[in-house]
């Protein structure tokens, strides 16, 4: 899998998440808050005036997203998914899901494609 591919990858997940991306463009022309920075967040705050706590901020770049390499944050994208599928279809989903996380490789390769399709 090449980095580009990684990389849209990642950003399949975080939008499936609910996360937003903010560009260096709407920091530029004043669309947010001072306070805000470029890059990803999980949630995009309605009213432009409030401060965004650091702990909403996931990273500067598509770089940073890291479900590739890191289990915590592609257990957010698992639990989304098994929350999402257990509501649809009970526990025979949950079950089809568990059994296909062998590694975090293909484990991301599996919860990118589910994005993909969700989004």
């Amino acid at each position: 899998m090449t980095q580009q591919e990684i990389q849209d990858r990642n950003k399949e997940i975080a939008i499936m998440l609910g996360w937003s991306y903010v560009s260096s463009v709407d920091v530029k022309n004043g669309t947010y808050d001072s306070s805000v920075k470029a890059g990803w967040y999980s949630k995009i705050p309605k009213v432009i005036h409030i401060k965004i706590n650091n702990h909403l901020y996931k990273g500067r770049g598509h770089n940073d997203l890291r479900f590739h390499s890191d289990w915590n944050r592609l257990m957010l994208a698992i639990e989304f998914i098994l929350l999402d599928c257990m509501k649809k279809d009970g526990m025979e989903s949950y079950h089809s899901i568990v059994d296909q996380i062998p590694d975090i490789k293909d484990t991301f390769t599996y919860v990118s494609d589910f994005a993909k399709t969700y989004n």
